[in-house]
């Protein structure tokens, strides 16, 4: 193919780049944050040293906007295949055709009429790309990713693309919601070689054994203007490189294995801080929190719904453990400007994962994201009996019921941020125009209207909504009082959701089961039971539970994804989804009173120390250790948040759970090992190490134990353990007890055969209670100083 003068120019910018990579010294480049603190302070400090070079190439930036074309998309998926189909659904002989028709994901199943010959992620594609010696071509994506719907669409569809890619590359399309231990690893390589916290929509230029050497994100098929780069001139120079340039693209692969090998290495040589003070745990989390505060009285609005949930939760913990009013305030600012955001769907309900500058969406509504804010507007509600926190808890569980509850148990996973990726946010945003013809009520118009802010401006104009006024403001401009004008917007709302709901081209449903966002929906929905009282909520907990440990178990443990619902494609195991489930069984088995649950929690947890400890040491890998590949691979540890909270910081918070309800000391150093190493990091402390702060807090401050012993079908116990669930004490476990059971502890029945609570630090019990109110003043208070 006749070389552009683009081509030629970023050509020579690859192999200057790497020519640097031989060790010369480089200039420092200004980038974006790194996803990972402790991936970034290592790439940091060996940068000089010619580690890793972080800007091969000029960035290319292309708004999403100016992607044009006049094609409407629909998400539709290929037929289901022959149940009598035969032959193998990969082939080790190179198949030169789209293979994605028989895969469990939905959203690989859409792209089966791409001209790319795509082949799923798999051992397989290995043996083809060093039989042919080719380049895998890796793209990962997920239904609910707009700049990767984008791609699929317009750059992947273009025929000059998908000629170059088929012709010298293997091109694989791997869905990061069935694969996220494969996606983090190339997204780690591409947010460290470019400084870009990228999420989803990430092309990877790997070696036949898939170690990665070139990334982009998002690119158009073609060079739009002078001095930017399209997707075929990206593919001609990484192919140029590979055929002409292999030993310098090993390297490059192995220069980002040893920045991982080192951040393990730091790990586990750490001495882990055994005796972490209450005063240093505290002042911790308060650094993270301070920050998160002075951005939020800056007016910078936060852009990820999960991120604002967990630091939330984090002040919230805080706050539980210190009493510092100074904690409660930033995270009522937390949830209320999350609550007041774009982030926020306001009419049709639901939390968006990630949105533009604009508000408009760019990635979907994600069961993780409705689980932790749902948590929070819980225990916010606990902590201060705010009515708001509550109908926001109670907003976002009407939404997953809609959308997301299967009714015979589970959780599906995303909604798409629209139904076409070329009119970001369509079906979500609203005009002054169209509000106005489909509300009759002139009060119900005028409260909708002023309320937005759409009584304002360009009234053909479609907007992401968020109040751009005060309620009472509104009900003062319309001589109404407060509370009718909240009714007014009630019903409005309602009104708007029908008509919405009448529309052909509701955004897909991916109703594929990810055990892990599963689990901590189950969480979630049992803090709905504990500070709400809704037992439905807490029905539909356990019978998730119940249906996870039926159809998603093996003898390596939980599957990380079940395609269709069902587990007859076999999947895989994760870390994430261990600890996951374990924490679900033992919020079930708390909310239920079922020991046994405890006990499978309990098994599960030895499950994990035994196959997923790195080298036996304090942290844990994201798979099991010895698990065979059969291709490029590099251990993680998975220390940060991302869609699921920490793996390792659930790890200690569980370990901590157990020593509370067992008295085991084994599982309380297991905790403390785990929080101490990562607490002697502390160049990787910030907000997205916020569960990570929680796990500090807890095993710093150890926080009680409570047990109810009484007759489980008497009123005065129920009405105790009621009380000990509901109360504000973030860590706190609870446990019941039959009176004969108790005969055998310290937590002795009364002598009167009335139910009676005790609550338990450590060391002490508090004097046993048998009134509510004495109980949960305890609670509050004991073992705080």
């Amino acid at each position: 193919m006749k070389m552009t003068k683009l081509t030629i120019l970023w050509l020579f910018v690859l192999t200057a780049a790497l020519a640097l990579l031989g060790g010369c010294e480089q200039k420092t480049v200004e980038t974006k944050p790194t996803p990972s603190p402790g991936l970034k302070a290592i790439a940091e400090t060996t940068a000089a040293q010619g580690q890793l070079h972080d800007n091969l190439h000029a960035e290319t930036s292309t708004s999403l906007s100016s992607a044009s074309t006049t094609q409407t998309e629909t998400y539709t998926e290929a037929p289901e295949p022959d149940a009598a189909s035969t032959g193998p659904k990969v082939s080790v002989a190179y198949r030169d055709e789209n293979l994605l028709t028989y895969q469990p994901s939905p959203y690989l199943r859409s792209l089966t009429s791409s001209p790319v010959h795509w082949q799923p992620w798999g051992k397989e594609i290995f043996q083809v790309a060093q039989k042919l010696d080719r380049p895998l071509l890796i793209s990962l994506g997920a239904s609910w990713s707009l700049e990767s719907r984008l791609m699929d669409r317009e750059t992947f569809e273009s025929r000059e693309v998908a000629e170059f890619l088929n012709k010298h590359f293997v091109p694989v399309k791997l869905d990061i919601d069935e694969h996220p231990d494969v996606a983090q690893r190339y997204l780690l390589f591409f947010n460290v070689l470019r400084g870009d916290d990228q999420t989803a929509s990430v092309v990877i230029a790997a070696l036949p054994d898939g170690s990665p050497y070139e990334a982009t994100a998002y690119l158009p098929p073609r060079a739009e203007t002078s001095g930017t780069m399209g997707m075929l001139e990206f593919l001609e120079a990484v192919a140029h490189v590979f055929g002409t340039q292999k030993d310098r693209a090993t390297e490059q692969g192995k220069r980002f294995e040893r920045i991982l090998d080192d951040a393990r290495q730091r790990l586990i040589q750490t001495s882990p801080s055994l005796e972490i003070t209450r005063e240093a745990a505290a002042q911790r989390c308060s650094e993270i929190l301070n920050r998160i505060s002075a951005s939020a009285d800056k007016g910078e609005a936060f852009s990820n719904a999960t991120l604002a949930g967990r630091l939330a939760l984090l002040a919230l913990h805080h706050y539980s453990d210190t009493r510092s009013s100074s904690s409660l305030a930033v995270a009522e600012k937390v949830l209320q400007a999350v609550a007041e955001s774009f982030l926020k769907d306001h009419v049709l309900g639901g939390y968006f994962h990630r949105i533009d500058g604009e508000g408009f969406p760019l990635d979907g509504k994600l069961l993780p994201d409705q689980a932790v804010l749902l948590r929070a507007f819980c225990l916010a509600y606990a902590a201060t009996g705010k009515r708001v926190y509550r109908e926001e808890a109670e907003s976002i569980l009407a939404f997953v019921r809609d959308t997301f509850e299967n009714p015979s148990g589970g959780f599906y996973g995303s909604q798409q941020p629209d139904a076409d990726p070329h009119e970001a946010g369509a079906y979500f945003s609203w005009s002054g125009a169209e509000v106005s013809t489909l509300l009759d009520v002139p009060l119900e118009r005028e409260v909708v209207l002023r309320f937005y802010g759409l009584d304002k401006g360009d009234r053909e104009e479609k907007r992401m909504l968020r109040p751009a006024r005060t309620l009472s403001d509104v009900a003062s401009s319309l001589k109404v009082s407060a509370s009718v004008a909240k009714q007014l917007l009630t019903s409005a709302t309602l009104l708007l959701r029908e008509k919405r709901y009448e529309r052909e081209d509701f955004p897909f449903v991916n109703k594929s089961l990810i055990v892990s966002w599963n689990a901590s929906m189950v969480s979630a929905y049992a803090d709905a039971w504990r500070y709400l009282d809704d037992s439905e909520a807490r029905d539909f907990a356990l019978k998730t539970a119940s249906k996870l440990l039926e159809s998603a178990t093996t003898t390596s443990g939980f599957l990380h994804y079940l395609g269709r619902g069902e587990s007859d494609e076999p999947s895989h195991t994760l870390l994430e989804d261990q600890v996951a489930m374990a924490g679900a069984l033992l919020d079930c088995a708390e909310i239920s009173g079922k020991n046994e649950l405890m006990n499978a929690a309990k098994e599960l947890m030895e499950q994990i120390q035994r196959n997923y400890a790195f080298a036996g040491q304090a942290v844990y890998l994201d798979k099991e250790e010895n698990m065979e590949t059969g291709h490029w691979d590099v251990r993680l540890v998975p220390i940060q948040d991302s869609l699921v909270d920490s793996p390792n910081a659930q790890v200690a918070l569980l370990w901590f759970r157990l020593f509370r309800l067992t008295g085991q000391e084994m599982y309380l150093q297991r905790a403390a090992r785990c929080v101490g190493v990562v607490f002697q990091q502390r160049d990787w402390w910030d907000e997205r190490l916020a569960t990570f702060g929680d796990a500090l807090l807890t095993v710093a401050f150890s926080p009680p134990k409570v047990v109810i012993v009484g007759k489980a079908d008497k009123s005065d116990m129920i009405e105790l353990w009621h009380a000990a669930l509901n109360t504000f004490r973030v860590g706190k476990c609870v446990e019941l007890l039959t009176p004969d059971a108790a005969m055998t502890t310290d937590y002795l029945p009364s002598k009167d055969g009335k139910a009676v609570g005790y609550v338990c630090t450590h060391e002490a019990c508090a004097p046993p209670a048998k009134d509510t109110k004495v109980l949960r003043k305890t609670l509050i208070e004991f073992g705080r100083n």
